[in-house]
């Protein structure tokens, strides 16, 4: 069998927020994740911790927002 060359994000159909959680933060201390790739399609999970420091970005973007209790 072959080994694909796509990544984690481009193998997965259906990601959890747990799942999308769990990769945070990066190896390098990274606030945000790609969870899910298709095309030029990104789905990002971000969180941010005190305050955020985005500046306004090039592309189209949706945000949901998930509180903890």
């Amino acid at each position: 069998m072959a080994e694909s060359s796509k990544s984690p994000a481009e193998e997965k159909r259906k990601v959890t927020v747990t799942e999308a959680l769990a990769q945070l933060p990066g190896e390098k201390g990274e606030r945000f994740a790609t969870v899910f790739k298709h095309g030029s399609l990104l789905v990002e999970i971000y969180a941010p911790r005190g305050i955020d420091p985005q500046k306004p970005h090039t592309r189209d973007e949706i945000y949901t927002a998930r509180g903890i209790k």
